[in-house]
Parts: C-alpha cells; sequence; structure tokens
C-alpha cells in the first residue's frame, strides 16, 4: 500500500507540520501518533519572539506558543501586549507631559505613577524667573510653576506682579517722601500675596526731613528757640 504523506498527519498540542511536510511520509498507508518526529516541529516559545517598540511580551511568554517553529510577525497578538502612550498618563503637580508624550510608553498596559520619569518634565519654579523691571515675584515663588520646564516670558503674569510705589507710603515721623517718590518702588507684599509698601521700604521712600536749624530766616523773622 501507498505511503501516506505528512500533510494527513495530525501534529499534537504544541506542534505543527513542517513546511516540507508534503513531501514527507508517514510510515504507512496511514499516519500515525510514531509519524509525529517525521512530520512536525515543535512550535517556537514567545520567549523567542522580540516585542516591538510600544509592545512588552505578554507574563508567562515562555509558556506561549508561536504558530510555527519560528515565530514571526503574525504572533505578535499572541506573545506581545501594547504598551499606553505616555499621553494617556496624569502627569502630578509640578510636572507636565513630555512634548513627544504620544511617541513614549508607559511600562505596561495602563500608565500608573511610576511612569512620570518617563512621561513627564518637571517644571521650572518661578523663583528661577527673571521678573522684567517694575516687576517682582510673588509670594512664594519657588512653590509656584512656570508653564514648562524652562520660564519664559510668557509666564510674567503667574510668576511676577506690578510692584507699588513709594507714593503709596506713609513716612514715619521726622521722614518725608522723596522728591521722586513716584517712580521708586516698594518691595513689600500683603496678606493677599499683592504687591504692598510695608515698613521695610522707608529706606527707598523716605528721607529725612530738613531742620528748621538749616533754614536762613528773611529780614524780620527769627528762628524759634527749638528749631
Amino acid at each position: 500500500a501507498a505511503l501516506a504523506l505528512c500533510t494527513a498527519h495530525l501534529c499534537p498540542e504544541g506542534f505543527a507540520l513542517k513546511e516540507e511536510a508534503w513531501s514527507i511520509f508517514c510510515s504507512a498507508a496511514e499516519c500515525a501518533a510514531r509519524d509525529t518526529p517525521a512530520c512536525c516541529d515543535p512550535l517556537a516559545r514567545c520567549d523567542a519572539f522580540r516585542c516591538p517598540r510600544g509592545y512588552a511580551p505578554r507574563p508567562h511568554a515562555p509558556e506561549l506558543l508561536c504558530s510555527g517553529r519560528n515565530c514571526t510577525g503574525r504572533d505578535l497578538g499572541t506573545c506581545c501586549s501594547a504598551l499606553a502612550p505616555c499621553s494617556h498618563h496624569v502627569c502630578p503637580i509640578g510636572t507636565s507631559l513630555k512634548s513627544q508624550a504620544s511617541e513614549l510608553f508607559c511600562a505596561s498596559r495602563s500608565c500608573a505613577p511610576m511612569d512620570t520619569a518617563i512621561c513627564c518634565d518637571s517644571l521650572a519654579t518661578c523663583d528661577a524667573f527673571a521678573c522684567p523691571e517694575a516687576f517682582g515675584h510673588v509670594a512664594n515663588a519657588s512653590d509656584v510653576f512656570c508653564a514648562s520646564e524652562f520660564c519664559t516670558k510668557d509666564d510674567v503674569g503667574t510668576c511676577c506682579m506690578r510692584l507699588a510705589s513709594c507714593s503709596s507710603f506713609e513716612c514715619s515721623d521726622g521722614l518725608t517722601l522723596r522728591g521722586h517718590a513716584g517712580k521708586l518702588l516698594c518691595s513689600g507684599v500683603d496678606e493677599d500675596g499683592g504687591s504692598a509698601c510695608g515698613p521695610g521700604d522707608s529706606g527707598t521712600c523716605c528721607e529725612p526731613r530738613a531742620r528748621c536749624s538749616a533754614l536762613e530766616c528773611p529780614v524780620g523773622y527769627r528762628l524759634w528757640r527749638d528749631a
């Protein structure tokens, strides 16, 4: 009787027909279990498959089988799971998504706090920003964040406040506002965090009043005794 071709052989689980099965014969007119070594190749395991960028090996990959004796692209779904892109990650306060977040991936199918270092950049704080003339830093500038990892001119409204002028300062006894007080700036902050003149601005805003002893009285007048 003619021998059966291996193409008629039913390979057991974990095996697949050899590519050249059409040219290999079983040992009898009907194929049997004893023909498995001749007709079948063991399936490759997923630990031999290299997942592409954006994918990670599935758990227990060494126990998963590819569809042939070599793993190929058609085994991607069997061997690998897609990673979540960083664009799905929620960055914590003080950080923001990296500009290329859509091209970066978290460590698994969903993003987690551990992925912050991969997906997020630390934001610069306002104390690193140089406020323009007539402006000063907002209160607690080291705890206020710019919009990105570097502060830019667009962060002026976040980081800076217009300083109050000395024209609103009340000098203490013996002192008077300087002549150009309206052009001088205070450095104080009020209880709401806004710009205001405070006691520490006295030296900036005020100058000693002139004493009458320095005045030369006109004819017909004389200085008071305690001048």
